[in-house]
């Protein structure tokens, strides 16, 4: 059943987020990958100037190099492989849905300078693929418009799993959507600009702060940026906006 919820802890079908993207996939062919995965359809040109934005932002807060091992959580189809290419030596992209998955392999398929991998797996079972389970060590983790598709209990599971796949010093980015004075929920909503069903849980910052300090021992790791990343003309929501939180492990 549809349902709009504020400050409550309610979940959302698991099923139709990944139906949703899997129609996503089929219907967004066409479309640059910045508008494609960041769901502005109806106003490609917000998508665009978000994309680069985001892209100058975290480039210029995360400094990669050559040496950096790059895994990206939610690759969709190679969005950040694309801007990360050449830039970082080795690339490796997961992501649920199968068609996102090919089409990142595609993108990326006559790029340099980095190594590329792909592999099909949800956030949440990362740590149970046995396709990556020997995959290098990666100093940048990027989990950027995942955590909102999932509910609480899989965002647990999949912020629990990151450890295992860091190395000394990393950093996990997450760029998320949050709600601005409370929870919402979505759960099931038409959207008439994505012409689709659409499920997400906005959590607020303080919320996604506690999820992380339960998660990562203070001890070992550091939240080293927890910011808005948008300036206000880039937000076009009256209840959410996007947030950029980086982990750093000491």
């Amino acid at each position: 059943m549809s349902k709009r919820t504020t400050g409550e802890k309610s979940p959302i079908d698991s099923q139709k987020v990944k139906n949703f993207f899997q129609n996503r996939a089929k219907s967004s062919l066409d479309l640059d990958p910045a508008v494609a995965m960041l769901y502005q359809d109806s106003n490609p040109e917000l998508a665009l100037s978000r994309d680069a934005y985001e892209e100058r932002e975290l480039l210029s807060i995360v400094s990669p190099t050559s040496q950096d091992v790059v895994f990206d959580v939610g690759c969709g189809v190679g969005r950040w492989a694309m801007k990360l290419a050449g830039r970082v030596g080795h690339y490796i992209g997961v992501d649920p849905i199968d068609s996102f998955v090919e089409s990142a392999q595609k993108n990326c398929s006559a790029l340099t300078g980095t190594s590329f991998s792909f592999y099909v797996c949800e956030a949440e079972r990362v740590r149970s693929c046995d396709e990556i389970k020997d995959i290098p060590k990666s100093s940048l983790v990027l989990l950027t418009g995942v955590l909102h598709y999932l509910n609480d209990e899989a965002v647990i599971k999949t912020l629990s799993s990151l450890d295992s796949f860091m190395a000394d010093e990393g950093r996990i980015v997450i760029r998320t959507p949050v709600g601005i004075s409370s929870r919402l929920t979505l759960n099931d909503i038409w959207s008439e600009d994505l012409n689709d069903h659409y499920s997400a849980i906005y959590r607020t910052p303080e919320e996604y702060v506690d999820i992380f300090t339960d998660i990562f021992d203070p001890s070992l790791f550091e939240i080293t940026h927890n910011a808005p990343l948008y300036p206000s003309h880039l937000n076009n929501r009256k209840e959410t906006q996007q947030h950029l939180f980086i982990i750093t492990k000491k």
